[in-house]
């Protein structure tokens, strides 16, 4: 989670500029919001797409090194990707509400 926080915070950041100019022409607070939020969401389905089926086969690995453990058990990976999304969304909250509190003059005098 702080990793995903680190690169959130540090993307609002390096926003910081067009971020303000958007506030400054009148962008509501949500969609200011959303504009982070659905970044966060494209790095979770990133991870998602790709740790999932790795996961599925390192355990039919697993299952060959250990004895008595399932290959293949559908709530255990349902619980790991709602536990993986809510705290993605969790990481990218905080950035985003920082974002909406950028004032506009303070971010045309940003760098």
């Amino acid at each position: 989670m702080l990793r995903l926080y680190g690169v959130m915070a540090n993307s609002v950041t390096r926003r910081t500029r067009e971020i303000g100019i958007r506030i400054a022409l009148g962008a509501a607070l949500g969609g200011i919001r959303g504009m982070v939020m659905r970044e966060v969401l494209l790095i979770l389905g990133a991870g998602l797409v790709v740790g999932v089926p790795a996961a599925l086969g390192l355990a039919t690995f697993t299952k060959s090194q250990l004895y008595g453990v399932k290959s293949f058990d559908l709530t255990v990976v349902a619980g790991a990707v709602l536990a993986l999304a809510a705290t993605a969304i969790a990481a990218g909250y905080f950035p985003a509400r920082r974002a909406t509190r950028v004032n506009p003059l303070e971010a045309l005098r940003y760098e």
